[in-house]
């Protein structure tokens, strides 16, 4: 009879940041029986930065997360699940954050040239 630890049993692939109307990030989720999943996204600093919960079904699925709250820099994502913990690293760049110019930044540029 072989074992089959916990961790063969649940997989957790990295967080995906995508840019739509706001920064998303999506999580490819893999587990054989239902579970509760919880996420608490880091700063740098040890600040928590985002919180939520999951009902995960058996088989696999799509997380997706509203991260429109993080800025520029590193962040660390400590997921849990049925007492096991994944630790997934984050790097939100410029090209992730929300750049959308107000009227007055727009009026100023033209200024500045």
């Amino acid at each position: 009879m072989g074992t089959h630890s916990n961790r063969d049993n649940l997989q957790i692939g990295e967080i995906e940041l995508v840019k739509e109307e706001f920064l998303t990030g999506r999580v490819l989720c893999s587990s054989k029986e239902n579970a509760s999943l919880s996420i608490i996204i880091q700063s740098a600093s040890g600040q928590s930065r985002y919180i939520d919960q999951f009902d995960l079904v058996a088989g696999e699925q799509e997380l997706l997360l509203n991260l429109s709250s993080l800025t520029t820099g590193n962040y660390h994502a400590w997921i849990e699940v049925n007492g096991q913990t994944f630790i997934r690293t984050i790097e939100v760049s410029k090209s992730h954050v929300n750049t959308k110019k107000g009227v007055f930044a727009i009026i100023k540029g033209i200024f500045q040239l």
